[in-house]
């Protein structure tokens, strides 16, 4: 055998090794990666947030591209009460490329909820609109819209979309969705807009027809909008604005 032909066997023999070494060390690093997230969370199941947030910042300071281990990062800091950096951490995933229709879907719910605690219920609305342009169906993004609209006393938005989550679940209750306007109603009615407030109890009662207390609601505005008039006819000596209220009422 040549010296020629050694040289290359033990060249080869050499590069096998690195290989298998290298090989080895990359599949033990990522299964220390996996076992490092299921740790974490295990920990946030057991309510040990400060635990689990020590083992994903170990985690992403081994693997800056884990967008899981970012998320879940983001949840511990809103759960422990810092929902400010919670959106710092997730916000700082919007400028990756390469995420994944589901990756940007929990990225948004992630967001949603940090805007949420941090009381800023428009931009928490606007992250949930988001959700629905990747998925339109998304039902956890149509309940949070739901419950965001209630909170900012925009039934009308609530009922809106509460309705197309009934649609999707195949559960239509047209009950709830009338009640929700009636609310609605009433918020106008204190605005004293009453051709409003008037036009929501309608719609509410051809909802559904066990809602008759939209007459008496509507009554009320017609009663409240005569006696408005009724002021301002001694407020300005004006016999038009006696008809009026004698009209309403």
């Amino acid at each position: 055998m040549s010296v020629t032909i050694i040289s290359i066997i033990i060249i080869l023999v050499i590069l096998s090794f690195i290989i298998f070494i290298n090989f080895d060390y990359t599949s033990k690093y990522k299964s220390s990666e996996k076992d490092l997230y299921y740790e974490a969370l295990d920990l946030l199941i057991t309510g040990k947030q400060k635990e689990a947030y020590a083992t994903l910042l170990s985690l992403i300071k081994n693997d800056t591209s884990n967008v899981k281990a970012y998320l879940k990062l983001g949840q511990v800091l809103r759960e422990i009460g810092n929902p400010d950096r919670a959106l710092k951490v997730h916000r700082s995933l919007l400028i990756r490329k390469d995420l994944t229709s589901y990756e940007s879907i929990e990225l948004f719910k992630n967001i949603v909820l940090d805007y949420k605690h941090l009381k800023r219920m428009d931009e928490s609305v606007a992250q949930c609109l988001k959700i629905l342009k990747i998925e339109k169906k998304n039902e956890w993004a149509l309940l949070q819209l739901v419950e965001l609209y209630k909170s900012i006393d925009d039934w009308n938005s609530s009922q809106k979309y509460l309705e197309i989550y009934q649609k999707i679940t195949g559960n239509l209750d047209s009950r709830i969705l009338g009640l929700y306007l009636i609310k609605q109603g009433q918020i106008e009615f204190e605005k004293k807009d009453f051709i409003k407030a008037r036009s929501l109890f309608e719609e509410g009662l051809n909802m559904h027809n066990e809602l008759g207390i939209c007459y008496k609601f509507m009554g009320d505005t017609y009663s409240e909008e005569s006696e408005l008039e009724y002021q301002k006819s001694k407020d300005e000596n004006s016999e038009g604005h006696i008809e009026k209220a004698k009209e309403l009422l």
